[in-house]
């Protein structure tokens, strides 16, 4: 992205998140993880511990962004149905997918997950100063093939 339009989108970005008071994104970040195969499981393991905490933290309504592929999707819904069925994930939160073009919100949240991998990944800490009142940073371990 060419810097004016980079620092554009962020300002852009923040300025919406100046007038969402009260609204707070919930990032997961998965410590661990090194190889790009093991992506799919990392974000189930994310997934596995983060809605259980939104959920304990009272939210009522969880939205995840909705997958390219329908294989996808439906490992994310197993993931979901998995939670509930271990009583992790109580009924009465609600969990749907939504496309980003359709819910303004999600894209908001990608912003504020890139910050944080930005700050964390790359050392670009000024990222993480913008967006670091309107998050919830989740370290999740990520266990190796044996499951440690």
């Amino acid at each position: 992205m060419e810097p004016d339009k980079d620092k554009r989108r962020k300002s852009e970005i923040v300025s919406t998140l100046a007038m969402l008071r009260g609204v707070t994104f919930a990032v997961g970040h998965v410590t661990g993880y090194r190889h790009t195969a093991d992506r799919e499981r990392a974000r189930q393991t994310v997934m596995a511990a983060l809605l259980p905490w939104l959920a304990k933290a009272g939210v009522e309504s969880i939205l995840i962004e909705l997958r390219d592929t329908k294989s996808l999707q439906v490992a994310d819904t197993r993931t979901v149905a998995a939670l509930r069925t271990a009583d992790l994930l109580p009924s009465e939160t609600s969990v749907r997918q939504g496309r980003p073009s359709e819910e303004p919100l999600l894209w908001i949240a990608d912003a504020c997950a890139a910050a944080w991998r930005r700050a964390m990944a790359e050392g670009k800490g000024n990222w993480a100063q913008w967006y670091e009142p309107h998050t919830a940073l989740l370290e999740v371990p990520f266990p190796d093939r044996r499951g440690r």
